[in-house]
């Protein structure tokens, strides 16, 4: 049980256990009434829970509709009037609130014949009035009905919940083209809100997270694969190995021509485009000639053994690169995106807010290794899709720029 007067500031919500509350406001006087505006204060984020005003002062029509319109002010929901002014006759009356459409009570003449004192969970609003702040850049709207006679301008198909809460819960509602900082109940545009501004007029369609986009583990390209084998290498070894063949093999046939007194007619192209060498040096199988001399057999069976070792290790190396494990491994966790040392481009104003609105030192302990940068460029980064850093964005232009990829 907790006591206090006006002087006393209490924060029920961040301080103590809020289930199952019940609030009891003393009015013994007229200048009692301020005890609302406390209580208004001390029920922030709960203003939903019930309150009963115990007035020992005489209760007229002006009074209740004065009540009333400061209870509405502040979102309350579930409020008990009960007028005691005279204890020795114990003369007394209960009245009930009732916030929709507007707010007003309602007396109770039996007290007893009432199954909930409170009202329970809402189901029916009866129409009221609900100000919706319009979605800032709407590149087109649209009229969508939701009820008799009722209409209102939807741009995305995520406007629809709105629509649909209204139709199930019979709300009227009022666009309003004025900026966040005005009144409004609902919100068609997302936006990161701080904890000061949690409020009445917050409601969590408008909440918006704070994401880290990480890049993919760096794997290696074909290219870079190829890179690595480094044919340049490879080819300056098989360039010697290959003439060489070409003349020891020119000089076994001409030899043998001169020994069975034949004609050899030697070609220039021979040298340059020997196929039986090249699929020898390969690795591949090559057609043998029935008048081939064993030399000239035992040549070829000696390139086709350097062919063979020579492929195998290309093909082994080839694998060990095409199964090595990434340069740069998966992100999934902050821990390990303030270990791998990649820079969190931020945009100069969401900095802003966050070390205004959320913490001074949120960057030193969970980003260290954010960098503040401008609008354009942030955008001029993400939208080339710059695999070599890392961004912080908001949620709902982090799924923009993900279909946009």
């Amino acid at each position: 049980m907790l006591r206090a007067n006006e002087l006393a500031d209490l924060k029920i919500f961040s301080n103590f256990n809020d289930y199952y509350s019940l609030g009891l406001v003393c009015i013994t006087q007229m200048s009692d009434l301020s005890l609302l505006e406390k209580l208004a204060s001390d029920y922030d984020q709960m203003r939903q829970e019930r309150v009963i005003i115990w007035m020992q002062v005489k209760v007229t029509d002006k009074l209740l509709r004065s009540i009333s319109k400061l209870l509405e002010k502040h979102s309350f929901t579930k409020i008990l009037l009960v007028e005691i002014v005279n204890l020795n006759n114990s003369t007394y009356s209960i009245h009930r609130l009732n916030s929709f459409p507007n707010a007003k009570f309602e007396r109770i003449d039996n007290f007893f014949e009432v199954k909930n004192i409170f009202a329970r969970n809402l189901k029916n609003f009866q129409g009221r009035n609900t100000v919706v702040l319009s979605k800032a850049s709407a590149f087109f709207e649209k009229n969508v009905s939701y009820g008799q006679n009722r209409y209102f301008p939807i741009s995305t198909g995520e406007d629809m919940l709105i629509i649909e809460f209204a139709r199930r819960y019979n709300l009227s509602l009022t666009l309003s083209k004025k900026t966040v900082w005005d009144h409004f109940d609902m919100q068609l545009t997302p936006r990161l809100i701080s904890r000061a501004e949690i409020s009445d007029s917050v409601n969590p369609f408008t909440s918006v997270s704070l994401v880290a986009v990480v890049p993919c583990g760096k794997q290696l390209g074909v290219q870079e694969v190829f890179k690595q084998m480094d044919f340049g290498l490879v080819l300056r070894y098989l360039l010697p190995v290959y003439v060489t063949f070409v003349v020891v093999e020119s000089f076994i046939l001409l030899i043998k021509a001169r020994i069975n007194n034949e004609t050899y007619r030697f070609s220039y192209l021979d040298p340059m485009v020997n196929l039986r060498a090249v699929s020898a040096i390969l690795g591949m199988s090559f057609s043998v000639s029935r008048r081939w001399n064993s030399c000239l057999r035992q040549l070829f069976l000696v390139l086709s053994m350097f062919g063979f070792v020579l492929s195998n290790f290309f093909a082994c190396k080839l694998s060990s690169h095409l199964t090595k494990r990434s340069l740069r491994n998966e992100v999934r966790s902050l821990e390990e995106l303030r270990a791998s040392g990649l820079n969190v481009l931020v945009d100069a104003d969401l900095c802003h807010y966050i070390v205004t609105d959320i913490s001074p030192e949120f960057f030193t302990q969970v980003l260290p290794n954010a960098k503040c940068t401008d609008t354009m460029e942030t955008i001029k980064h993400t939208l080339s899709l710059n695999n070599s850093v890392a961004y912080a964005l908001l949620e709902d232009i982090w799924e923009k720029t993900r279909s946009h990829q």
